[in-house]
C-alpha cells in the first residue's frame, strides 16, 4: 500500500531526521544500541530502535487495530524528552490504554487496558535505566469518561477518578522492579486519590509483608543504606503539582497518558507535547515504533 500522500507516514528524509536527532538526546537516558531488535521477552513482545522502544503484552491482534496504525492496548512505548531534557527529565513514557476516538469495543478504556499499559511503562522504565518515574491520572480527564469499570454501579466523576488511581497504584506494585515512583496529583483532589488508593493497597497486605515493609522504611529513614530501597513504601511519594516540573519530582521520566496512535493529543498529552518542543518527531518515532510491530508479525 502507498503511504505517500499520507501525512501520518512521514516522508524518508523526516524519517532520517528523526533518527539523528532523537537518538542523540535519548542517548543521555538510556542504554539503546542502533540496531533494531523484535524479540519475545518475559514480559511481552519488546520493540527497540534507536529512538525509542515499544513493549506489548501478547495478545490476539485485531485486523482493525493494524489498519489503524494502532499500537495494541496495553502498550507503552519510551521516547526522548525532546527540550524537557533541559529541565532533567530524558525520557517519555507513553501509556497506550485507548485510541483518540472510538473504532470499536477493543480500542476503549477499560480497567484492564489501564492497568496493563501502565505495567508495561514501568516495566520498559526499568529495562532502560530509568530510575524515578512520575506518573500522573492515566485515563483520567479526557478519557475518564469513556471508562469502563468493573463494577455495575453507576459512578460519580470522583468516585470515577478514584477507581482509576487504585488501577494505577495497584498495576505498580504489581509489577514493581524497584524504581522509585512519583504519582503526581495535579491538585488537591487528584493528590488525595492517589494518598486514598496508597492507604487502600496497604491495607490487603499481609501482616508480614507490613512487618518487613515498616522495617526497611525505618531503616532508610537512619541511614542512606541500600536495604531501605527495597521497601516500596519508601521508594513511593504521592506529590502535588505539575508534572512538567522537574523541582517537584526529580523523575527521569514521565508518564504520559497517550492514546493507541501513540500520537501527543489533549489535555495533559498536549502540554507535554508543547514542552517538548519535538512533538513531531516523537510522534514520528511513536509510528515507526507501531509500524515495526506490525511488520513482524
Amino acid at each position: 500500500m502507498d503511504h505517500g500522500t499520507d501525512s501520518r507516514y512521514p516522508s524518508l528524509t523526516s524519517f532520517l531526521i528523526v533518527i539523528v536527532s532523537l537518538t542523540t538526546s535519548f542517548a543521555q537516558a538510556t542504554d539503546f544500541n542502533s540496531l533494531d531488535t523484535f524479540r519475545s521477552v518475559h514480559d511481552g513482545i519488546l520493540i527497540k530502535q534507536s529512538y525509542g522502544a515499544l513493549l506489548c503484552p501478547r495478545q490476539k491482534i485485531q485486523p482493525l487495530w493494524q489498519e489503524n496504525r494502532l499500537a495494541p492496548p496495553g502498550c507503552s512505548s519510551i521516547t526522548p524528552s525532546g527540550e524537557l531534557v533541559q529541565t532533567g527529565i530524558k525520557a517519555i513514557i507513553h501509556a497506550a490504554s485507548a485510541s483518540m476516538g472510538p473504532f470499536d469495543d477493543t480500542t476503549e478504556p477499560t480497567e484492564e487496558t489501564i492497568s496493563q499499559s501502565v505495567k508495561s511503562g514501568v516495566l520498559l522504565a526499568a529495562r532502560f535505566g530509568i530510575r524515578r518515574i512520575a506518573i500522573p491520572l492515566i485515563g483520567g480527564n479526557i478519557f475518564v469518561d469513556r471508562v469502563r469499570f468493573n463494577t455495575e454501579q453507576d459512578l460519580n466523576r470522583f468516585e470515577k477518578t478514584q477507581r482509576l488511581a487504585e488501577v494505577i497504584i495497584n498495576a505498580v506494585t504489581a509489577v514493581d522492579p524497584g524504581l522509585e515512583y512519583r504519582f503526581i496529583g495535579y491538585d488537591p483532589e487528584g493528590a488525595t486519590q492517589f494518598q486514598n488508593a496508597e492507604t487502600a493497597n496497604w491495607a490487603t497486605k499481609p501482616w508480614h509483608v507490613k512487618l518487613l515493609s515498616n522495617l526497611s522504611h525505618l531503616l532508610s529513614n537512619l541511614s542512606n543504606s541500600a536495604v531501605g530501597k527495597t521497601s516500596f513504601k519508601a521508594r513511593s511519594l504521592v506529590l502535588k503539582g505539575n508534572i512538567l516540573d522537574f523541582s517537584l519530582h526529580g523523575a527521569d521520566a514521565i508518564m504520559n497518558a497517550a492514546n493507541m496512535e501513540l500520537q501527543f493529543g489533549g489535555g495533559l498529552s498536549g502540554a507535554i507535547a508543547s514542552k517538548s518542543e519535538r512533538a513531531q518527531e516523537i510522534d514520528d518515532a511513536n509510528l515507526n515504533l507501531i509500524k515495526t510491530f506490525y511488520a513482524n508479525q
